[in-house]
């Protein structure tokens, strides 16, 4: 239970208190009511939106909305001259983040419900916020891109992170660059590229029937909970460009990888 507000706290910071004890708290019930009592002190929170969302998530307009509300919330709170000054540099930002969050979230429900292209906007504006993507927005992005046939600003994307090596990003670039060009010796480098990182990707492609019902709450650089993930997010991407099974089996069979250092686990 919350009591009223404490002397020493500004109300911004008391309303603050209230949305980090809702992130923690476990019991619905009490997570909306701290929730509602944040927004009913501060409406412009973005993150107490973004909390509200998480509670109706098997409605989605009703998430949209939500989300919707708190990207509108989290735009007024930081000011329209912030977003001018400090392009680049979100989620470095604290005060950035639950805008951020709002418009992940927003994103991700607008390519549920259909509007493809207004869910990869979102993502492309998000990454020239914070070309960083702490929050791994293209790791969806990529694949939407794919999945819509927007080779070019793929191709862009991929440029711009040249030295990612997980799963889901040099996979990907192979079969989009086996797409573009057939089995060319460059898609042929690439593939094996990725193999070399994790061997375990081509497995789950060809035979998707393995994949678990629930994927892996960690995964490491290299291992077969990556391959999971990856392949799990991934595999109708594979089945629906023509040929791409068959020369995965094919190239990768040519050559046997050579091990990579691999990184300790991380959450997906």
């Amino acid at each position: 239970m919350v009591s009223s507000m404490p002397p020493e706290l500004t109300p911004e910071q008391f309303t603050q208190e209230l949305i980090d004890r809702a992130w923690e708290e476990e019991d619905e019930a009490e997570r909306m009511r701290l929730v509602l009592r944040a927004l009913a002190r501060s409406p412009d929170h973005a993150d107490g939106y973004v909390l509200l969302a998480q509670q109706v998530d098997d409605d989605l307009v009703a998430v949209r909305e939500l989300y919707e509300r708190g990207v509108a919330a989290g735009e007024r709170a930081l000011g329209t001259s912030f977003f001018a000054k400090e392009v680049g540099s979100f989620w470095g930002l604290i005060q950035t983040r639950p805008y951020m969050r709002a418009r992940h979230g927003l994103a991700l429900t607008l390519w549920k419900l259909g509007e493809r292209e207004l869910a990869s906007a979102h993502l492309q504006e998000m990454l020239q916020l914070n070309p960083h993507d702490n929050q791994g927005t293209r790791y969806s992005l990529i694949a939407w891109l794919y999945e819509t046939g927007r080779d070019e600003e793929l191709g862009v994307l991929f440029a711009a992170y040249p030295d990612d090596v997980l799963a889901e990003w040099t996979y990907t670039r192979a079969l989009w660059t086996f797409r573009q060009q057939g089995a060319s010796r460059q898609a042929a480098q690439l593939l094996r590229e990725a193999y070399r990182w994790n061997a375990h990707v081509p497995a789950y492609l060809a035979e998707p029937r393995r994949l678990p019902k629930e994927l892996p709450i960690m995964i490491g650089l290299g291992d077969e909970r990556e391959a999971v993930a990856y392949a799990s997010h991934t595999v109708h991407l594979w089945q629906g460009t023509e040929g791409a099974l068959a020369w995965l089996r094919a190239t990768v069979s040519k050559k046997p990888p050579t091990a990579r250092k691999r990184s300790r686990p991380r959450p997906i």
